[in-house]
């Protein structure tokens, strides 16, 4: 297919999956910015490889584990050193990750930022269960990690984001 339905086609598959990638991409590397280059190598590399899914969850899978992978490659590449928060970055952010389910707007900065804080491969997690809803052994295969080691994270990050939570309150 050429021309505009390949367009419409592109624009579908942008609409079902972006904010996932840039919500994952945002949680691994804290910085806007960064999220949004991410969000664009996703998608270049599957305008370059045109994977064929074989359902919704497949696609799903696929665009989150080539974010998570590019990700990590940014990471490891050493230009990524300095983590920097902006107001407006972590508003966009609370917006797009549906934190203000959590009540005031106050909560919800409070919740988003506590995550932000967290180590990366605790906040990566979080984001894939809490806010992608996947399962353990979803997360496991997409980080490429083993069950016990999700579930590890996931305990680590709620004792961290406890513990975060009722320092902010007091």
């Amino acid at each position: 297919m050429n021309g505009a339905g390949d367009n419409r086609e592109i624009e579908a598959l942008i609409d079902r999956q972006g904010d996932r990638v840039i919500r994952t991409a945002f949680m691994y590397l804290k910085n806007y910015s960064d999220a949004e280059d991410v969000f664009q190598m996703t998608f270049e590399k599957y305008l370059i490889s045109r994977p064929e899914f074989e359902s919704e969850e497949h696609e799903k899978a696929w665009f989150l584990r080539v974010a998570v992978n590019i990700c990590k490659n940014l990471l490891s590449s050493g230009w990524k050193k300095k983590v920097i928060y902006d107001e407006a970055i972590i508003k966009n952010i609370s917006e797009h990750i549906g934190a203000d389910d959590a009540g005031t707007s106050e909560n919800n900065e409070a919740v988003l930022r506590a995550v932000l804080e967290l180590p990366q491969k605790l906040s990566v997690t979080v984001q894939l269960f809490y806010y992608e809803e996947y399962s353990v052994a979803q997360i496991a295969q997409i980080l490429d990690i083993s069950v016990g080691n999700v579930t590890t994270r996931l305990n680590r990050a709620r004792k961290r984001l406890e513990k975060s939570l009722k320092e902010v309150q007091h």
